[in-house]
């Protein structure tokens, strides 16, 4: 029969002696009572101190309700009683087992620690050595400070004590077993990546097949005893052998930590070492390989196994799915137990959590019949125009000069919206919709929008319409050739500025989206024949590419619809915030996100027809501007720790990685120009300028510098930092002045002055260029020049 022992500390008693001298400096309203009275208090059984890790407590009121749980149990009213420690985290359970009491000892924080579990001990001697306590404490405070005795909680303890002398014979109820032997209930959850987590626990635990909702918060029916085991590489790794709840209960906290990595993205390595309370578990992150290394508690040898992080997330976050549905099935009443309800309320949250980053993902893995009924699907394509020319070779030209040609004169030009067709350039400025002769500058037509709101103009040309809107309710159609309004679209709702549309001319419907995450498809009379929301993101980038219409939200959410129903034929979500639109080349669709508090960006490749990621890669820094491709290579410009650098891709490698890196100087004030592809001795190169006009040719295979070219003196930033064009052999450069560099050796061939800082530049056939200036404060009035480029005496073979 097991020994107890229960001893109170005696430093009490020196503070009961001086608490009357501390009422004057207290409020009028806050009375003492003995329940500020701390101490250490030693419940020891068989030499075993079940509260040594208890500093001090409120000794009378632990006493009292010890006392008073006693006499529930005694008197019938309860079969178990949990009492709270008042200053520390900690629960002390007892059950009534006929002579027997079965006593529980655990803490109720993160850390979750079990000092004992049922228990048992003589009831009559655990009785006595409580009341022999109970009796000392009251005498010693009769004698030190008589006041205190009339306490309401002294006189619930001298209550308790006078019931439970006077039951010289306990007769408490027999616990309740459902099974004399324990029914092992074994669930298990295993990942692709060939990682198996198991577990297992005794289904006919008295403790928890006994709950029947008398305690709203009880840890205790829930410390059923059982196993948590790994699987994985042929090998068994035993993570927990005690109890299975509080090591899933630390797979949880260290799951919490491993999804708050996954969605910041954070750098590719890291280690999560921190020592969890129930198991041993680190996580190692290499870039898109996570390394989880776990200790066997028996033999203590740790054990690797590696995966993608996603794989990692779900087999963890789904074994404890199983084991909240397995702890349910056991016991339905579990459902009112808050601890229970905390705990799958916290594997609910990271379901989500899993679901929100990577796993509420819907994929079309079947798009057979999807091409099959709508393969011929394109949309209307905008005439493209006459590229530039010149009948001479410029090498053996002796002088070029500008000739001015036409401005035009627009308040409120927008110039990102200057779009060059094989008929005129389209514009949109304050004065509504303009097309104007490229060659003479003559305005053939000009339509005012209904909607008028300014800064939300926006046009976009598709085949031979222009989809047109102010960022109010109504989409305006016009015809390219005159303007004509052929249709009006009533969206219902605000759109905001268009970020892109499309129309189907073979099929006589468009498709729109708009910057508060609204797409709408409408039909050749304007009538609107289907809606999609992106909400609660924006929409970022739209993209139409053949039958589908790929949309990007601020949330991270991408999505590919059908352009004539609007139904979500894939959709999935990335970690981090989208950078760029995205784009597709060579039959993949290419998507970029930042990590903004790490700066540093991801990028995936996925099939566009499915949404399946192909390939994902890290990339060390944030981009600036979108990425170039020149054929199987994309050239993507990073910003790191303002170092400007150009990193090249090799898209058909079998692990895509950075195959090169070339440095740029630039004042970080503009992103470098998008790379201009040419041909050089029959392989390809390209072409980039900064903001400090640092030009650059580059080998597009390793990266290797071909030439490069700086201002003889210090300019000025290059505001707008203009694209690059190429016509016959030579590179035509727009800064300050106007550049012809010689491809192959970047030899200057020609310069020459036409504005000074312009922020707009367009190169048109034959040989024209088209300048954009802003208006002064004083002149708000935004102008269009355009100048043809003629020559003086030209050496001819």
């Amino acid at each position: 029969m097991s020994s107890v022992e229960i001893i109170v500390g005696h430093q009490w008693q020196d503070d009961a002696r001086f608490i009357d001298s501390l009422q004057p400096v207290r409020p009028a309203e806050s009375a003492l009572n003995v329940l500020e009275l701390r101490d250490i208090i030693d419940i020891v059984i068989d030499g075993t101190n079940l509260t040594a890790p208890i500093p001090e407590e409120a000794i009378f009121g632990l006493v009292g309700n010890l006392l008073s749980a006693l006499v529930d149990l005694v008197e019938g009213r309860a079969t178990k009683s949990i009492i709270e420690f008042h200053q520390e985290p900690w629960e002390l359970a007892i059950v009534a087992d006929g002579p027997a009491l079965l006593l529980s000892v655990y803490s109720i924080d993160r850390r979750r620690r079990v000092v004992a579990r049922d228990l048992s001990i003589d009831a009559r001697d655990f009785v006595d050595a409580l009341c022999a306590v109970g009796e000392q404490m009251l005498t010693d405070l009769f004698q030190v400070c008589e006041h205190l005795c009339v306490d309401h909680s002294v006189r619930a303890i001298s209550q308790s004590l006078a019931t439970l002398t006077r039951a010289r014979r306990l007769s408490l109820p027999p616990r309740n077993v459902a099974s004399a032997n324990p029914q092992p209930r074994v669930g298990a959850t295993s990942s692709a990546g060939g990682l198996t987590l198991r577990y297992s626990f005794d289904a006919a635990d008295a403790g928890l097949t006994n709950y029947q909702g008398a305690h709203v918060f009880d840890l205790h029916a829930l410390l059923t005893r059982g196993q948590l085991e790994a699987e994985f590489n042929n090998q068994e790794v035993l993570l927990c052998d005690g109890y299975p709840v509080l090591a899933l209960a630390s797979l949880l906290d260290r799951s919490r930590q491993l999804f708050n990595v996954f969605e910041s993205r954070r750098e590719a390595a890291f280690e999560l070492d921190n020592e969890l309370a129930h198991m041993p578990l680190t996580v190692i992150g290499e870039g898109d390989r996570w390394i989880l290394r776990a200790r066997d508690v028996q033999s203590g040898d740790d054990h690797d196994w590696a995966g993608s992080p996603t794989d990692c997330l779900d087999a963890m976050v789904s074994v404890a799915e199983l084991f909240i549905q397995d702890l349910s099935r056991s016991n339905s009443h579990l459902k009112v137990n808050q601890r229970f309800v905390d705990l799958e309320e916290e594997v609910s949250k990271l379901r989500k959590w899993y679901n929100d980053l990577c796993g509420s993902n819907v994929y079309l893995d079947r798009p057979e019949d999807y091409l099959r009924r709508l393969g011929h699907v394109e949309p209307e394509l905008t005439g493209e125009p006459k590229r530039a020319s010149f009948p001479w070779p410029l090498r053996s030209v002796h002088t070029l000069f500008p000739n001015r040609r036409w401005s035009l004169q627009l308040e409120g030009l927008d110039f990102r919206s200057i779009t060059l067709t094989d008929r005129s350039l389209v514009m949109i400025s304050a004065g509504g919709v303009s097309s104007v002769d490229p060659q003479t500058g003559e305005e053939l037509w000009r339509r005012r929008l209904r909607d008028k709101n300014g800064p939300k103009r926006a046009i976009v040309v598709s085949g031979d319409r222009i989809i047109a809107g102010g960022g109010g309710k109504t989409l305006e159609i016009l015809d390219l050739g005159s303007g004509e309004v052929l249709n009006q679209v009533e969206a219902g709702a605000s759109l905001d500025r268009i970020r892109g549309a499309a129309f189907y001319e073979d099929h006589q419907f468009g498709v729109l989206a708009a910057g508060k995450g609204n797409l709408i498809g409408f039909d050749d009379a304007g009538q609107v024949v289907w809606r999609h929301s992106m909400a609660p993101g924006s929409i970022r980038s739209i993209l139409f590419d053949g039958p589908l219409v790929c949309a990007q939200s601020s949330d991270g959410t991408m999505a590919a619809l059908n352009p004539r129903s609007g139904d979500v034929l894939w959709k999935i979500r990335h970690g981090g915030t989208p950078e760029l639109g995205a784009q597709v080349h060579q039959g993949r669709l290419y998507s970029m996100t930042q990590d903004p508090l790490h700066r540093g960006s991801t990028l995936y490749a996925l099939y566009p027809f499915t949404g399946r990621t192909v390939w994902q890669l890290r990339l060390p820094g944030s981009t600036l501007g979108p990425p170039s491709f020149v054929d199987r290579w994309m050239i993507v410009a990073l910003e790191r720790h303002g170092q400007t650098v150009l990193v090249g891709i090799d898209l058909e490698a079998v692990d895509p990685h950075i195959n090169w890196r070339l440095d740029l100087s630039s004042a970080g004030i503009n992103a470098p120009t998008q790379i201009l592809p040419v041909t050089i001795d029959g392989e390809p190169h390209g072409l980039v300028r900064t903001d400090r006009a640092e030009l650059t040719c580059f080998s597009v295979v390793d990266g290797a510098i071909r030439w490069r070219s700086m201002p003889a003196a210090e300019t000025l930033l290059l505001y707008g930092n203009l694209p690059l064009f190429q016509i016959g052999e030579a590179l035509l450069n727009m800064t300050n002045s106007v550049d012809l560099r010689d491809l192959e050796t970047g030899e200057l061939l020609h310069s020459f002055q036409t504005i000074e800082s312009p922020e707009f530049g367009l190169l048109v056939a034959p040989f024209c260029l088209i300048f954009g200036e802003r208006g002064t404060r004083g002149d708000r009035t935004d102008r269009l020049t355009a100048w043809s480029v003629e020559h003086f005496l030209a050496l001819v073979q």
